[in-house]
């Protein structure tokens, strides 16, 4: 299972708006539903290829974290969740690279729920 978060952070950053933290902690809640005490997830961080690929990739990663260091200050345990930052190496099925919707921070099912 894969779900797109919808968070949004600041052009260039990895400072979530306060539209992408109260998506953030929205999640967090979900994931303390008791019909999921048993999952875990992947957070993963995507952009679009504008820029170089190492900014890319650093900013993806630094965009997960972000959203995993919202999901611990709201209380679920950081053995419940990882995270990765892919740059622009997996943009969205049929979009080309350059595309907006590929900037995202997407939450996959690894196991459990």
């Amino acid at each position: 299972m894969r779900a797109d978060l919808s968070l949004t952070f600041e052009s260039g950053s990895a400072t979530l708006t306060d539209g992408g933290r109260q998506a953030a902690m929205t999640f967090a809640q979900a994931m303390a539903n008791p019909r999921l005490a048993a999952a875990r997830f992947r957070i993963e961080g995507h952009t679009d290829s504008v820029g170089g690929r190492g900014y890319n990739l650093d900013l993806s990663r630094r965009r997960a974290e972000a959203v995993a260091t919202i999901l611990e200050s709201q209380g679920v345990p950081r053995n419940r969740f990882d995270t990765a930052g892919y740059g622009f190496d997996c943009p969205l099925a049929g979009l080309p690279a350059r595309a907006a919707e590929n900037r995202r921070v997407e939450a996959i099912l690894v196991s459990g729920g």
